[in-house]
């Protein structure tokens, strides 16, 4: 029996930012947005730059940035100083923990006065859709890295 080292079907961080990039497009093509595709998208992109430095942190436990030694690294702690990625780690790490650290909203199609609110058509963190803010850590991954 064959043992292969990924997860599932996902051998590369090339093959995941492309699963990524299409759950995104998914996304953004969706009427009603959908909750599980938008935290894959989010755990995703909080953790890809993981897969391109697996075991690095970009600070140590007492906060100071550690220094990078390899392109990888260098990258690494580029990607997690952008205000996107913090974002993106914010709201990750508030689904698994549930404290509250950031101003996030939904929309929906129905007003709030109605019994069911509707389907959900926009969210919004500290007033901006989600969507600019992973389009934006999309494109630096895009042009930085995997270009």
């Amino acid at each position: 029996m064959h043992v292969n080292n990924q997860i599932i079907d996902i051998n590369s961080e090339e093959h995941f930012f492309a699963i990524i990039k299409n759950s995104f497009i998914k996304y953004k093509n969706e009427k009603n947005k959908s909750v599980e595709l938008l935290l894959f998208i989010i755990m995703g992109l909080n953790h890809l730059n993981e897969w391109i430095t697996p075991g690095y942190a970009p600070f140590t436990k007492s906060g100071n940035i550690n220094v990078p030694k390899t392109k990888y690294e260098q990258f690494s702690n580029d990607v997690y100083l952008t205000n996107e990625h913090r974002i993106i780690r914010e709201i990750c790490s508030k689904s698994k923990q549930m404290e509250p650290s950031l101003n996030t909203s939904t929309s929906h199609t129905m007003s709030f006065d109605d019994v069911d609110n509707g389907p959900v058509t926009c969210y919004t963190v500290d007033g901006m859709d989600i969507e600019e803010i992973i389009e934006k850590l999309i494109l630096f991954y895009q042009t930085r890295w995997f270009n």
